[in-house]
């Protein structure tokens, strides 16, 4: 299992990257837009957690930037009809967090936003990977754990009042995003303005 991909960024296309490791060989991962993004511009160093795929008619190495991202694509590639395209695609429409976010509230009108993701699919999805994705780690660098954990109860509860009000679980977690109110009717109000702003 190749695990871990270092190397020089060589070339990049609309979904992969070629890196250049110091041995002289070049692998070509798939990837997300978003990891595309990040990447750094050609002839600098980046390393991917990778995954190989092995299929009668493939043999595909997919890169990603984060090992929660990695992890995140294992899940979805669990579910019936879902693909690693369209897993890519999933990662490529939201953020890891906005989807671990929809995934936990169960939000099947944001998964079905998701290109190549129908009604049906993004039910499928939903109800095989609730409880099964880990929760987003929302900590401040330096907070506590319990500290931590009020956090993370405030705005998974500010979701779900967003949520109730009209709003997907992907507006509301963007809207809450780098929030510093400290009770969970302030960050309403805060991401309230956020929203109205649009």
């Amino acid at each position: 299992m190749i695990a871990l991909v270092t190397g020089t960024v060589r070339d990049k296309t609309k979904d992969s990257v070629v890196l250049m490791t110091a041995a002289g060989v070049g692998f070509e991962l798939l990837v997300s837009i978003r990891t595309l993004a990040e990447l750094p511009e050609e002839g600098r160093e980046a390393t991917l957690y990778s995954y190989l795929a092995v299929r009668e008619d493939a043999v595909n190495l997919y890169g990603f930037l984060t090992r929660e991202e990695k992890e995140l694509f294992l899940s979805l590639i669990t579910v019936s009809g879902v693909g690693a395209k369209m897993a890519l695609a999933a990662l490529s429409a939201m953020s890891v967090t906005e989807l671990k976010m929809a995934l936990i509230a169960g939000d099947t009108r944001a998964l079905a936003r998701i290109p190549g993701v129908g009604k049906k699919t993004a039910e499928r999805i939903a109800l095989e990977l609730r409880g099964k994705v880990e929760e987003p780690d929302f900590r401040p660098s330096g907070s506590s754990a319990s500290d931590a954990a009020s956090a993370d109860a405030n705005l998974r509860e500010a979701v779900q009042a967003l949520m109730a009000l009209g709003f997907n679980s992907v507006e509301a977690t963007r809207a809450l995003a780098g929030t510093q109110a400290d009770t969970v009717e302030a960050m309403i109000v805060e991401a309230l303005q956020r929203l109205g702003g649009r």
